[in-house]
C-alpha cells in the first residue's frame, strides 16, 4: 500500500507540475496586456479584423473539407480494404513528423513545379491557389487530414462490423451501411473530429507563412498576424490577439468534451 501511495504521489506530482505550467501560461499572457487598450486598437485595425474574419472561415473550410477526406481513408484503413496498409498509413502520417516550414517549402515547390508544366491548367492552378487565400486553406487541410484519419480510424475501429453485416443482409449496399448505419454511431467521433480540425487550422503558422505568405488584409490570418504585431513591437496586439485564440481552443475543447463524446456515448 505504501508503495503503491508513493507512486501516486510522485505521479500527482508530475501532473499537477505539468498543468501548473500550461495554467501559467494563460495566466502570464492575461496579466500582460489591456483588454481595454486591446479592443480600441483592434477595431480601429481593418487589417487585424479581416486576419481575425479569414481565420474563422478557412478554419471552417479546412475543418470540413479535410473531414470530408479523411472519413472515407480511415474507414477503409479500419475496414482493411486496402492492400498495404501500413504503407499508407504510414505516407499519411508524412506530414504529421515533417517541420512545418518543410511542409510549408514542399508546398511551395510542388506548386511552383505544376506551373512550369505545359498544361494550362495546372499553369492557372498555380496562380490561383500559390500566396492566394486557397493556400491557407490546404496547408490548414494537409495536417486535418492526417489528424482526422488517425483520429476516425480509432473510431471504426472501435465499431463492430456486425451491424453493418446485418444492414446488407437486409438489402442495404456497403455504402448504405456505411452512410446509415456507421455514421450515425460515429456522429460524436465526428464532431469531435470537427472541432480538434477546426482548433488546429486555426493556430496553423509555418505552411501558411511560407504558401501563403502574411500580407496584411489579403492572406493574414491569426496566426501570422500575432508573429507581424509581435515583430513590429505591437506587443498589447499581439498577445491580445494570442488570448483570443486561447479562448477560442478552449471554447472548442469544451464544446467537443460536451457534445462530441457525449454523443459518441449515445
Amino acid at each position: 500500500m505504501r508503495k503503491q501511495n508513493w507512486m501516486k504521489i510522485c505521479f500527482g506530482m508530475v501532473g499537477i507540475g505539468y498543468c501548473a505550467i500550461v495554467a501559467g501560461l494563460v495566466v502570464a499572457d492575461l496579466m500582460s496586456f489591456s483588454w481595454v487598450e486591446f479592443w480600441d486598437e483592434f477595431w480601429a485595425d481593418g487589417d487585424l479584423v479581416s486576419a481575425v474574419r479569414l481565420s474563422l472561415v478557412t478554419s471552417v473550410f479546412s475543418a470540413s473539407f479535410g473531414l470530408v477526406v479523411a472519413v472515407p481513408i480511415a474507414y477503409m484503413l479500419s475496414r482493411k480494404m486496402i492492400r498495404f496498409g501500413w504503407l499508407f498509413e504510414m505516407i499519411l502520417d508524412v506530414p504529421l513528423v515533417l517541420p512545418p516550414v518543410v511542409l510549408g517549402v514542399s508546398l511551395v515547390l510542388l506548386f511552383t513545379l505544376l506551373g512550369q508544366s505545359s498544361i494550362g491548367f495546372f499553369v492557372w492552378l498555380k496562380g490561383a491557389v500559390l500566396f492566394e487565400v486557397p493556400a491557407v486553406i490546404l496547408a490548414q487541410m494537409v495536417l486535418v487530414v492526417a489528424y482526422g484519419v488517425r483520429t476516425m480510424k480509432i473510431a471504426f475501429d472501435q465499431m463492430s462490423e456486425r451491424q453493418e453485416q446485418v444492414a446488407m443482409t437486409l438489402g442495404c449496399s456497403r455504402f448504405g451501411a456505411f452512410w446509415r448505419v456507421l455514421l450515425p454511431e460515429a456522429r460524436g467521433s465526428l464532431v469531435g473530429s470537427w472541432g480538434l480540425g477546426f482548433a488546429r487550422s486555426m493556430g496553423e503558422f509555418g505552411p501558411i507563412l511560407i504558401f501563403a505568405g502574411a500580407t496584411r488584409g489579403h492572406t493574414e490570418v491569426m496566426s501570422t498576424a500575432i508573429y507581424n504585431r509581435f515583430s513590429g513591437g505591437e506587443l498589447n496586439l499581439a498577445i491580445g490577439l494570442s488570448v483570443m485564440m486561447i479562448l477560442l481552443s478552449v471554447g472548442i475543447l469544451f464544446g467537443v468534451r460536451l457534445f462530441g463524446f457525449k454523443g459518441a456515448a449515445v
